[in-house]
């Protein structure tokens, strides 16, 4: 209705507007131009109040609205907490845990997960830089963001012993979640099929259990701080294990270690080109390999190195120390079930160390435009005691060596590599390890994300003349011993 009046009053104010200017052009006469101004005047005033009505009346709408909508977001928060720009709160970014194609000593197909943390730090730095300088703003916190990945294989074996075999499996999924929580708060959580064993029933099928893989908390900010740390399960940095081919390295199979660990992080972050990066990690742990106290946190280590390159070739070196080497997944699950020794989770008196063996880890990665070179030494600083483990009757000193090399181009249009490897162990036929491994891997990323790749292996175990004992039991298999394994595998893996 007030709009009514108010088009209605313009309308007639116009008219007379242009009668009064007509009429005095024509005619001159005073007294009608100025009954005519009184006219004009007085509805003006009634415009001007009808303004002024529809004014207050808007005022009082907007502020009904927004207190209503104040009341709903004041229930949403009592039970949620804060509430900001809810939009975007849960996306998909693929690879959280895997590396991308042509990103020079990131070009690995086999990601061991080491220094998650800092990785996925580092990318958050980058994606909120990038938001900063598109103007868009920071990313809204809290954030969920979800990644994956789901892979297959087929493979042809002849082993040391025994009949050929193939076979087509499931070998991998896994669904990963990252969780930034403030500027200084993340969360991160991966949670994976395992298709081991499973002795409640014998079809393929059941042996589909999830479990948590790694899951640890973050406190830390490389835009604002180059220190970090995390608590959980994690992977801890001792060694970095990257490898182009799909089989994992020797290196990783005898030392990388999963615990529930703190670690303490250091990274002198810098975007800029030409410009040295060092890092360092420290962490400890309560392990299961005992010795002395075995009540009190018993492990610890660290990490030592530095990054320098630009987009055309980069350099990453360093050094890993680890008080007792025997908490290493590989020594406490051999993967042998055919054995006495089957590593020291096996028993609980397994586990008792006479002493302890630190471990020493030097790790490299090179890259020059499409060249990439992988190569990485872990050691025992210190032999076994000879009722923990032997080779040939002493105290083994178990120790591995990964060299690889790989060569990225284009397959037609599609982003591909090919590389080589050769990689060799001492001392290690008590934890189920090759002597010598030779390897090749052609990799492509035939659609969006997703990733073929074929690989051929050759391992040669140990001579038929070694031994080697665990917690005083045989570790080896008398007719593998002196023989050779091959296999080649195909693996694709799609990543979202």
């Amino acid at each position: 209705m007030i709009s009514k009046n108010k088009f209605r009053a313009l309308m007639t104010l116009s008219a007379l507007t242009c009668a009064s200017l007509a009429f005095g052009a024509d005619t001159g006469s005073t007294a009608t131009l100025e009954q005519l101004q009184q006219q004009v005047n007085k509805l003006q005033a009634q415009v001007t109040a009808l303004k002024t009505q529809r004014s207050a009346t808007t005022s009082k709408g907007q502020k009904t609205s927004a207190a209503a909508q104040q009341s709903e977001l004041t229930g949403f928060t009592d039970i949620y907490g804060h509430l900001r720009n809810f939009s975007n709160s849960v996306v998909i970014q693929p690879f959280t845990s895997k590396p991308t194609y042509y990103s020079g000593g990131q070009l690995v197909v086999n990601a061991p997960g080491i220094n998650e943390d800092e990785k996925l730090l580092y990318r958050r730095a980058l994606n909120e830089s990038q938001q900063t300088t598109d103007e868009q703003g920071g990313s809204p916190v809290p954030r969920l963001v979800l990644s994956g990945d789901v892979e297959g294989k087929a493979f042809y074996t002849r082993p040391y012993h025994g009949p050929r075999t193939t076979d087509l499996n499931l070998t991998g999924a896994e669904l990963d979640a990252f969780a930034e929580i403030s500027q200084w708060v993340n969360g991160f959580a991966t949670f994976e099929y395992d298709n081991s064993y499973n002795a409640a029933g014998t079809r393929r099928v059941s042996n589909s259990n999830v479990r948590l893989g790694k899951g640890f908390l973050t406190l830390g900010n490389l835009t604002k701080s180059p220190v970090f740390g995390s608590l959980g399960q994690m992977n801890v940095p001792f060694g970095r294990y990257s490898s182009f081919m799909i089989s994992d390295p020797l290196t990783q199979t005898l030392a990388k270690t999963k615990a529930r660990a703190l670690s303490l992080s250091y990274i002198a972050w810098n975007p800029a080109a030409n410009i040295i990066t060092p890092y360092a990690h420290v962490f400890g742990f309560k392990g299961d390999a005992k010795y002395g106290n075995s009540n009190m946190v018993n492990q610890y280590g660290g990490d030592l190195g530095f990054w320098l390159g630009n987009d055309t070739w980069n350099v990453d070196s360093g050094v890993s120390y680890m008080a007792d080497m025997a908490d290493a997944t590989g020594m406490q699950e051999t993967g042998r079930t055919d054995v006495a020794f089957q590593g020291f989770d096996q028993a609980g008196s397994n586990e008792k160390m006479i002493r302890g063996v630190p471990a020493f880890d030097w790790h490299n990665t090179f890259t020059y435009d499409q060249y990439n070179v992988v190569m990485e030494y872990v050691t025992a600083m210190r032999a076994f005691s000879p009722l923990n483990a032997t080779y040939n009757g002493r105290g083994a000193k178990p120790s591995a060596v990964d060299l690889e090399g790989a060569y990225n181009f284009k397959l037609f249009t599609l982003p591909t590599y090919f590389a080589v490897g050769v990689q060799g162990s001492k001392d290690a036929l008590v934890f189920n390890v090759p002597r010598v491994r030779y390897i090749a891997a052609l990799s492509s990323t035939v659609l969006t994300n997703t990733i073929l790749t074929l690989e051929y292996r050759h391992d040669v175990n140990y001579g038929s003349h070694d031994t080697a004992t665990g917690a005083g039991a045989i570790a080896y298999n008398t007719a593998e011993l002196g023989k050779s394994d091959n296999a080649a595998i195909a693996k694709i893996g799609v990543y979202f």
